[in-house]
């Protein structure tokens, strides 16, 4: 019954166990009585469906052999990509890098430009605020002596005013005395 078999196909990709099938198919369709003829155009089309649609077990580790080649070369074409731009970063950040540190300086000259400045605005304004202490202090001064010598002035009006009162008051006192032992 096999020797009625005659399988075809442009590929012949069906391994044993495969062909076993086939052969297995063509038996069971012949034992069910469908026609030999149309029994070997089913297992025609199914052997060349096999081998178009189906992969063997070599065809699997071809294109697994495939794929790791081309992921070895996406891989190779990452690292270089990814190499390129770590470059590009390094230059860029290092840019920066140059641009702050140019920026700091400039800031930093800027700052201890406006510092000296602020410091000799604010010595000149000392100055100035010391030379307005001594006046003033130079102003309560006078006014303190001028003061100190009007009380000393009214001090000694006031001395002689008590000397004149108590000088009148002995002598008014003595005549009266005088003139009670008179009449006495």
């Amino acid at each position: 019954m096999h020797d009625k078999l005659r399988l075809t196909g442009g590929r012949r990709r069906a391994t044993a166990r495969g062909v076993d099938f086939l052969y297995s198919l063509y038996d069971a369709l012949v034992s069910v009585n469908v026609p030999s003829d149309k029994a070997r155009a089913v297992v025609d089309a199914m052997e060349r469906d096999m081998g178009t649609t189906l992969a063997t077990k070599s065809d699997l580790d071809s294109r697994q052999l495939l794929l790791r080649h081309e992921f070895e070369g996406f891989r190779r074409e990452m690292s270089l990509e990814f190499a390129a731009v770590r470059k590009d970063l390094d230059v860029g950040l290092a840019a920066i890098r140059k641009d702050m540190e140019s920026g700091f300086a400039t800031v930093r000259r800027d700052m201890e430009a406006a510092l000296a400045a602020v410091r000799k605005d604010m010595e000149a304004g000392l100055a100035a605020v010391r030379k307005d202490m001594d006046a003033a202090l130079a102003a309560v001064r006078r006014d303190m002596d001028t003061g100190l010598a009007d009380v000393r002035k009214d001090m000694e009006l006031m001395r002689k005013s008590l000397t004149i009162q108590l000088g009148s008051m002995y002598v008014a006192g003595m005549g009266i005395l005088f003139a009670a032992l008179r009449f006495t």
